[in-house]
């Protein structure tokens, strides 16, 4: 019995070591639980001040980029109004320049006889004829002492003249006849005095022209109209009174204005050389080739157009922007990768700046090669032309006449220029066919037009004077 009780209190002993060691574990770990809970709600308040501290430098930097941009903006805002303050100024400039010469009465009677004497006793450093501005050509007209007013027409189109050469003739020659026209009918007074007049002005065009500028076919078909017109005032009869010569003579201008340099007459019902699925090789630049082709596609024909470029002028990029608009498939190409895609073209499309009396056609640099390489590979080559541009001459090669440009100036000698080649020549038997103001003729043909027709249009005689 008595072995019994101890074990009985020695159990209950062990049980009370238990629970008092199960209750201090306990306490143990809730005392570990708190120190935890207390370490990671410390590091979250952490964490938390460091969110917040970087929310507030991000706050910050984007108030510095707003401030930045309005920065910017105020200073773009006063560049614009600086530089409308420029515009304004310059505007203002001009019109007060404007101003002045209205004054001055630049281009009256006086005042540009009191300008020739100024500028008589002026001397000009010689420069290059392209850079002449009207002051130049001014002093050029000066020399003759029977001309005493110019309007500022016939100075700007001679200057353009000078400047462009055989480039924009058509243009050109337009803003000189024009010039001319406004000049003839603002005179008035005696006939012959007049007439003297004019004539003393056509010798100095003529001679500017020459001394100044290459050449050109529709220059030099323009000089020989208004020669034609000077022979006439030289047979003129004094019973005949100046508005009847002045009537006649911007009738005349008028017609040649219209027959002769207007593009539309070369393509009229001209788009039957234009078929289903044709693939067009077009080198050069010409209000010709748009108006065909637009028409072309009104008339719902579907061709493509392949633009070959030179990489020394790159003139093509307005004509691509063009045709895109019309929906064409283009390609463009340099000349120098024509031999790949010569064999998918079924036409080529040269334009010429003159057609020379034996056939060959004078360009833009790479014509040759271009009509050369088609040849080869048996594809028609045709040639746009106005009869304007048709030429009395021959020329040999591209280094014949002033074709040349010296891209550096500054040497003395020519032989130490680097020389530019502007045009070719293009041979007739590269050439299938010349589409021109009279028809379609082969290149063999051209001085049989320049004689039979170019220079019988242009020529009259004073019985139509007298009838009118």
């Amino acid at each position: 019995m008595e072995e019994k009780k101890e074990n009985n209190q020695n159990q209950q002993k062990k049980k009370k070591k238990e629970k008092t060691q199960e209750e201090k574990e306990a306490a143990r770990l809730k005392a570990a639980e708190k120190k935890r809970l207390k370490k990671e709600q410390a590091r979250l308040e952490e964490e938390a001040k460091k969110l917040n501290e970087n929310k507030d430098t991000n706050n910050k930097n984007e108030n510095k980029k707003d401030e930045n941009k309005k920065d910017e903006k105020k200073k773009e805002e006063t560049k614009k109004e600086e530089n409308k303050i420029k515009e304004e100024n310059k505007k203002n400039e001009i019109k007060k320049d404007e101003k002045e010469i209205k004054k001055k009465n630049l281009f009256s009677l006086t005042s540009f006889e009191e300008r020739y004497k100024q500028l008589k006793t002026t001397k000009f450093q010689d420069i290059n004829p392209k850079n002449y501005t009207s002051k130049h050509i001014i002093k050029l007209l000066s020399s003759n002492t029977n001309i005493n007013y110019v309007n500022e027409e016939i100075i700007n189109a001679l200057r353009l003249i000078i400047k462009n050469g055989i480039n924009k003739q058509n243009s050109n020659c337009c803003y000189l006849l024009n010039g001319l026209k406004k000049y003839i009918e603002k005179l008035d007074g005696d006939t012959f005095q007049i007439l003297n007049q004019i004539k003393s002005l056509f010798e100095e065009i003529f001679t500017i022209i020459n001394e100044t500028t290459q050449s050109g076919s529709g220059l030099d078909n323009t000089i020989y109209f208004l020669k034609e017109i000077k022979a006439i005032l030289n047979t003129i009869p004094t019973n005949i009174s100046f508005p009847n010569i002045r009537d006649f003579i911007c009738l005349k201008i008028d017609d040649f204005i219209l027959k002769n340099i207007n593009t539309k007459q070369i393509i009229s019902d001209k788009t039957d050389l234009i078929k289903n699925n044709d693939v067009i090789l077009i080198y050069g630049k010409s209000k010709i080739f748009r108006n065909l082709l637009s028409k072309a596609k009104q008339k719902q024909i579907n061709f493509k157009l392949i633009f070959v470029d030179n990489p020394q002028l790159n003139h093509i990029s307005t004509e691509i922007e063009y045709f895109s608009k019309l929906n064409i498939p283009i390609t463009y190409t340099y000349i120098t990768g024509l031999y790949n895609i010569i064999g998918k073209v079924t036409k080529i499309f040269i334009k010429a700046k003159a057609m020379l009396s034996n056939g060959d056609l004078q360009g833009k640099l790479g014509t040759a090669a271009i009509s050369c390489i088609a040849n080869h590979f048996k594809k028609p080559v045709i040639a746009f032309c106005q009869i304007f541009k048709f030429w009395d001459k021959i020329i040999l090669d591209s280094f014949q006449g002033k074709s040349l440009n010296f891209s550096n100036e500054n040497f003395d000698d020519v032989a130490g220029k680097k020389i530019e080649l502007e045009f070719d020549i293009t041979p007739a038997k590269d050439i299938t066919m010349v589409i021109c103001d009279v028809g379609n003729i082969p290149p063999t043909s051209v001085p049989f037009v320049v004689k039979e027709y170019l220079h019988k249009n242009m020529e009259f005689d004073i019985g139509e004077l007298r009838k009118d």
